[in-house]
């Protein structure tokens, strides 16, 4: 038989597949049909070695257009998969010469041999008992993403296989290496049944294990999939079951950099279980549902040709704070320095196309807790819209709708936004350790910023905020102890001493706020303090906390007579200047006080109005009442 290798290499060269035995042919023909190669080579630059392989058909069957395979055996085979720069296999080179050879030499044959032999095909059947590949390797590597996947020491088994839909069994199992990673263990059996009319593969089960070589059973991840694959226009329909594991024990595992979380629970318990489908250049995943931890999401996505990524997911409760970096105390130049130093990657945002429908039934985020999310996103090649955000939030409810244009270098945000009915309290308390606020408030927010890095963004912060509470506690401010220092220096007595709150209750507050940057420009408040009137305009800065707000207190309604706190009748309902002045960090009872200079003024104008009384009455007296437009006119003159 070696004798004929040339000729079989020409036969195959010929057809347009380059074939190079090496070692020794061997054939059988009683009691079945064997065939033995040695050193086999298929394809350039060896793309599939085989060391030995070997095959027998039962000899019997053949008389009834059967060809029954009993066994094919190879040992040793290599399989090297190159994909060069340019995106090509050196498996379609293969592929195409083959399909030239063939053509060429179908036409040549005529149209009658083609029927003939058609006919012939159609009668015979195929089935093989059993195929065994022992000890083999296959080599990928793609130029493209500089990756290299090998496959080594592979055991593969396939017993029962036919092209009438038969069931056969699948089981395999070896080594995988992925570039630098540690090798892993991967097995796989299952049943399946391919029906060469319709080109069909159907998956009736399939099971797949992925383990570190060595390790133990706790580290496996498991895989079961089941459905059917149209080879003919490679389309799936799959189901996909893939119980919890451990993720962040396989980033151990593998050697990647574990991302640091707050919970050293998260992501211990990862599993998934969907519907995968393709329809034409569609590809759906229904049925969706991902366990992650003690969350469950569940729902739909799809990326479709026309629309891109379209989906809507549940999840019933997430806590993001386990999934974030655990909190470290900075310094407030420190956390400066971070934010400006973290530029804005938006380019994948500018080539994503979709629409996402998202709720929520419990979130945590920050500390802040949220419920019944209802939420609907859009993506068009750099503009992502948030159409609907709603939230129940601290007793109250969230609403906004905004958009991110990431089109150009400097990307924009605008948000409008509205809270009713929030309690402000454990809020601030999260947000900004601040306490000493209180009280259910109403908001209206409008944003509008944009650059390239995150600092920038807070340099061109432009917001607009309204701000409505029937009551609103100020702690370590008190207005009452204010009103009452300021009553003493109106009345020009000694301020009393009375137990005060250390608080200050406002009723039927407004307030309109304006931000650039970090500066907060409280353009009005209007509020109720007990029996004061009090308005105010002033600034403040984000950035050092410090802040500077001139207010008018006017005492209003009936004289208590039960207060020590009043002013004479002559300055009721009139604003008296206070000002509060100080900084955040060290707010004291004393950050509202009397303004002496704007006070003074006042005083001094009372004085004088008071002494032109006096001489008007004087006047009078001497001059009479025919006098009195007279006294007017020389009044009006010494005044000016």
């Amino acid at each position: 038989p070696n004798e004929l290798k040339p000729e079989i290499e020409a036969q195959s060269q010929a057809r347009g597949i380059p074939l190079k035995i090496s070692g020794d042919i061997a054939w059988q023909w009683y009691p079945y049909l064997g065939l033995s190669l040695e050193q086999v080579q298929l394809g350039e630059d060896s793309m599939l070695s085989v060391q030995q392989m070997s095959a027998r058909v039962a000899l019997k069957p053949l008389w009834q257009r059967q060809v029954r395979v009993m066994s094919l055996q190879v040992s040793g085979a290599r399989l090297n998969l190159v994909q060069d720069i340019q995106g090509r296999g050196n498996w379609q080179k293969l592929i195409e010469a083959h399909s030239k050879k063939e053509t060429a030499a179908y036409s040549s044959a005529g149209k009658a041999l083609k029927t003939n032999e058609a006919a012939v095909e159609k009668k015979i059947t195929f089935g093989v008992e059993r195929i065994q590949f022992e000890q083999m390797t296959i080599d990928y590597s793609d130029q493209i993403s500089n990756s290299h996947i090998v496959l080594v020491d592979q055991s593969l088994s396939v017993d029962g296989f036919d092209l009438e839909g038969g069931s056969f069994h699948w089981s395999q199992s070896g080594n995988l290496q992925v570039m630098e990673y540690p090798p892993l263990s991967i097995s796989t059996n299952g049943n399946l049944a391919y029906k060469e009319e319709g080109k069909s593969l159907t998956i009736e089960s399939f099971a797949m294990k992925l383990r570190r070589v060595g390790g133990s059973g706790a580290e496996t991840i498991k895989a079961e999939i089941t459905g059917e694959i149209n080879l003919e226009t490679m389309s799936p329909l799959l189901k996909l079951d893939l119980p919890a594991f451990s993720l962040r024990e396989w980033f151990s595992i593998l050697g990647l950099e574990d991302t640091e979380m707050a919970s050293a629970e998260s992501l211990k318990s990862v599993g998934l279980s969907a519907t995968v489908a393709q329809k034409g250049n569609d590809w759906l995943i229904t049925n969706l549902i991902l366990v992650l931890d003690k969350s469950r999401i569940s729902g739909q996505l799809s990326m479709l040709e026309k629309a891109g990524l379209v989906g809507e997911l549940k999840v019933d409760k997430l806590n993001l704070d386990h999934y974030l970096p655990p909190v470290i105390e900075e310094s407030k130049a420190n956390r400066s320095a971070v934010i400006q130093s973290e530029p804005l990657d938006l380019e994948p945002l500018r080539s994503v196309q979709g629409e996402l429908r998202l709720s929520v039934d419990q979130l945590q985020a920050k500390q802040l807790q949220f419920q019944n999310i209802k939420s609907l996103f859009l993506a068009d090649k750099g503009i992502v819209t948030v159409k609907e955000f709603t939230a129940n939030f601290y007793e109250g409810a969230l609403s906004m709708k905004g958009s991110l244009d990431a089109r150009k270098p400097a990307a924009q945000i605008k948000m409008n936004g509205s809270a009713k009915s929030v309690e402000i309290k454990p809020v601030l308390t999260l947000l900004a350790d601040e306490s000493r606020l209180s009280g259910v408030v109403n908001l209206q927010v409008k944003t509008v910023m944009s650059g390239d890095r995150v600092d920038a963004w807070l340099k061109e912060l432009n917001a607009s905020v309204e701000v409505a509470a029937q009551k609103m506690v100020v702690e370590t401010v008190d207005m009452e102890r204010t009103s009452c220092e300021l009553a003493a220096l109106i009345n020009g007595k000694e301020s009393p001493q009375l137990p005060w709150k250390g608080a200050t209750t406002l009723s039927d507050l407004i307030s309109t706020i304006e931000v650039k940057g970090d500066v907060v420009d409280i353009r009005k408040l209007q509020a109720g303090v007990e029996n004061l009137a009090v308005r105010a305009q002033g600034k403040m800065d984000l950035e050092s906390g410090e802040f500077d707000i001139p207010l008018e207190v006017s005492f209003i309604g009936d004289v208590d007579p039960t207060r020590r706190c009043q002013v004479r009748e002559r300055w009721r309902n009139q604003p008296l200047p206070v000002r509060c002045k100080g900084s955040l960090t060290s707010l004291s009872a004393k950050a509202c006080l009397p303004d002496r200079k704007r006070l003074d003024d006042l005083l001094r104008d009372e004085l004088k109005s008071q002494a032109k009384e006096k001489i008007k009455e004087k006047l009078q007296k001497k001059m009479g009442i025919e006098g009195e437009g007279a006294l007017e006119g020389l009044l009006r003159g010494l005044r000016n």
